[in-house]
């Protein structure tokens, strides 16, 4: 059975980098390559969500509550 070893990021954008300066489609590179061509897309995939979920930043947003007091007809 052959024994995979498992790429990092910079491997994969090595690889992608590699498949697009030889000008062949995604498929063709994974078949002269031996890669699985569903996990190629889907590594692909996963690091470009990865990269731009990143780029975001939460922010609070805070109410602010006005007490109009002409407006108040307590007792």
């Amino acid at each position: 059975m052959p024994q995979y070893q498992r790429r990092d990021i910079q491997d994969w954008l090595n690889l992608f980098e590699q498949r697009k300066q030889s000008g062949l489609t995604a498929v063709a590179f994974c078949r002269q390559q031996q890669n699985n061509v569903q996990t190629y897309y889907t590594k692909r995939r996963d690091i470009r969500l990865q990269r731009t979920s990143n780029k975001f930043v939460q922010v609070k947003r805070e109410v602010a509550r006005r007490l109009h007091l002409n407006n108040y007809k307590g007792a």
